[in-house]
Order: C-alpha cells, then sequence, then structure tokens
C-alpha cells in the first residue's frame, strides 16, 4: 500500500470517528419545546408543531393536557371528554408524526395547581376539593382569587395530601402511559403556592392526628419556636415526597419529569419544592429549571448554581422565548449546550410559531452549538 493511500485510509478513519462522536453528542443532547394546551384545538397544529419541531432541531415535546384541575380531553373517571374530542384527535395525530420524525412526546400535567377563579357554593371545585384548598393559617374562610393574587398566588391551590386530586391524577398518568403509551409524564405546578399559603383544614387534622400539635397554633401563637416551625415544614415537605412516589408508580415505566423553580434556596424554602433531594434520591428521572428570568446575571448565576452541584447531567435547562430579544435568547441556548447540561426545553410552541426569524437564528446554532466553537 502506496503512502496516498495509507493517508487517505487514515483520513477516511478520522472523519469517520468525528462523525461517530457528532451523532454521539447529538443523541445525548435533549432539546425540547413546550406545548400549551390551546394549540391542540386547531386541526392544522400537528403538522405546524412537527414543522418548527425539525427546523428547531427538537427531540422531546411537552405537550400540556392537563391545567386547572381537569384533563383537557378526559374526564374524571378516563373516559374521552366529547368537547374536546378535536384536541384529542389532534393529540393522537402529533404524536404519529413525532414517532415518524423521531420525536418523543410528554404528556405535561399541572398538578397543584387547579382554579383560577373564585368557585362559587355549588361549584364542584369547592366540593371535591374544599378541605384541602390552601390558604394560610389567618385566613378565617376560604380568601378570593383576588385576596391571593394581592399576595403573588396564582389562584387556589390543592394539597397535596388531597385523595381526589391523587385519585384522579392516578388515573389520568395511567391512561396517557397504557392506552396513549406517551414517552413521559411532565409535572408542572408540583408545589406549594408559598410558604405563607401552605395550610388546609385537611391539612391541618392529619397534621393533628399524627404530632398531636395544632398546626394554626403554631403558625399564630407566641409559642411558635424554630423546632415546631421545622416539624411543620418536614410535614409539607414530606406529603409533596408522598404525592410524587404515588404519581412515579403510576407512570410506570414513562420517563417522570418535573418542571421547578430555578433557584434551590427559594424552591426549597418558598415554594418546598426540594428537587435537589428528589433528584438525588431518583423520586424522578430529571427536572427542568423554569429560568426564564430576563436579566443574564441572574440567567447564569441559577445556572452555576446547579452545575457547581454536580447535577448537570440530570438537569434540562427552560428557556423563555416571550421575554427578551432574540440575540439574548440564541445566546443562552448556546450557553446551556456548552455548559453540558442534559438539554434545553424552549417556552413555547405557541409563542414561536410566527416568530419566524428566530426560528432561522435558531436553527442555524444546531443542535450541538459546542462542536461548532
Amino acid at each position: 500500500m502506496n503512502r496516498s493511500m495509507r493517508i487517505r485510509n487514515k483520513t477516511f478513519i478520522f472523519f469517520l470517528f468525528v462523525f461517530f462522536i457528532h451523532t454521539q453528542l447529538d443523541a445525548s443532547i435533549r432539546r425540547g419545546m413546550w406545548v400549551v394546551r390551546y394549540a391542540l384545538l386547531d386541526p392544522a397544529s400537528p403538522e405546524q408543531i412537527i414543522d418548527v419541531s425539525k427546523r428547531l432541531s427538537i427531540t422531546d415535546l411537552y405537550v400540556q393536557v392537563r391545567a386547572l384541575g381537569k384533563f383537557f380531553f378526559i374526564d374524571e373517571n378516563a373516559k374521552l371528554d366529547l368537547k374536546h374530542s378535536d384536541a384529542y384527535r389532534n393529540f393522537i395525530t402529533l404524536q404519529s408524526l413525532a414517532s415518524k420524525n423521531q420525536i418523543r412526546i410528554h404528556a405535561w400535567l399541572n398538578t397543584l395547581y387547579i382554579a383560577s377563579l373564585y368557585p362559587k357554593d355549588n361549584n364542584r371545585t369547592v366540593h371535591l376539593h374544599k378541605k384541602y384548598l390552601l390558604r394560610s393559617a389567618q385566613d378565617e374562610t376560604l380568601p378570593t382569587v383576588d385576596d391571593l393574587k394581592k399576595r403573588g398566588i396564582e389562584g387556589y391551590f390543592t394539597d397535596p395530601i388531597d385523595p381526589y386530586n391523587l385519585e384522579v391524577l392516578q388515573k389520568e398518568i395511567r391512561f396517557l402511559v397504557t392506552k396513549l403509551h406517551v414517552e413521559g409524564i411532565h409535572l408542572d405546578y408540583f408545589r406549594l403556592p408559598d410558604y405563607t399559603v401552605s395550610y388546609s383544614p385537611g391539612g391541618r387534622a392529619a397534621f393533628i392526628l399524627n404530632h398531636f400539635y395544632d398546626p394554626v397554633t403554631i403558625l399564630n401563637s407566641i409559642q411558635n419556636t424554630e423546632h415546631l416551625n421545622l416539624e411543620y415544614a418536614s410535614f409539607l415537605h414530606k406529603n409533596l415526597e408522598v404525592l410524587l412516589q404515588n404519581i412515579r408508580r403510576a407512570s410506570g415505566d414513562a420517563e417522570l419529569t418535573i418542571a421547578v423553580k430555578p433557584n434551590l434556596k427559594e424552591a426549597q424554602h418558598k415554594y418546598y419544592q426540594n428537587w435537589e433531594y428528589w433528584v438525588r434520591q431518583r423520586f424522578c428521572d430529571g427536572v427542568v429549571l423554569m429560568n426564564y428570568n430576563p436579566d443574564p446575571i441572574i440567567f447564569d448565576s441559577n445556572l452555576l448554581e446547579v452545575k457547581n452541584r454536580g447535577l448537570d447531567s440530570r438537569i434540562t435547562i427552560g428557556i423563555a422565548t416571550y421575554n427578551q430579544e432574540n440575540p439574548e435568547i440564541v445566546k443562552r441556548l448556546a450557553k446551556v449546550e456548552q455548559m453540558g447540561f442534559a438539554g434545553l426545553v424552549l417556552f413555547s410552541f405557541n409563542d414561536l410559531q410566527t416568530k419566524y426569524n428566530l426560528q432561522q437564528e435558531i436553527s442555524i446554532l444546531g443542535i450541538n452549538s459546542t462542536l461548532r466553537q
């Protein structure tokens, strides 16, 4: 074999190696996109979602199917809700198109945020969840939504120990996994609304039964001590963990991920969302940091905090497209993919679908920006 032939063979082997590494890296990097439920109402949406996904090198779609305590196209008995049968058909079409394009579908469920309007006395929400709707210990009656919003709360959250909510969630998840065969279950609003709005009559009874203290007395009394505060906080954390473990069992082999607050301390102490512990204990397969703050300093700080704790391989970073300029969005995508996180998720298709210039800029960036440096 002459020298030129050997050089050509070595060159071929080198480029084959580079191609293999590129393929492996691309396969391991997740690039996701959230799809808000209203997109499913349009019969043209499945093809539009896939077109945008292909343009942006999307590997995973997080499609909203549950919000405000209701499944979008099945009822509480896990039967098809005929009012939203079109949405159901569009979801099935989207699944089929996604499968053909090697895109995974994750069913996105809002879990504990169940109502955005003040429920009337005959409202089904009050009847089913009344004992478990969260409020502060100082609230003598259920506050109005306006009252909650003045405190920075979106609306009504139900207690993690609400048995009806758990029963419905389990039915819905089993339907998604066993009937629709989704690849993943994705939880949102899996948290308390705020540490000051963490009390329900049902939770009060459960705490008294197990701890022989009244949490209202603890929270309102001058006898409130650090020990009692920690005991009540531990109770709230445990309730979320138990709910998560029940959801994990209902999810079977489907991947289980959770959308979480990006600041570790705030997530744990303000929202009782102890996601670092959940990840380390493998209560879930991973989390998506909703790192939406338009301030790049805060965005970078959240990334570094997670990176320094060695969690990056199981953390996907959520990036907003609705609250910042295109260059900053593209810069954030490149930064996340360079830092070695599990991937990123864009929020959302509903915002991106008409932003053709941004789509073009992201498509040029490519799925593995680290290979282009």
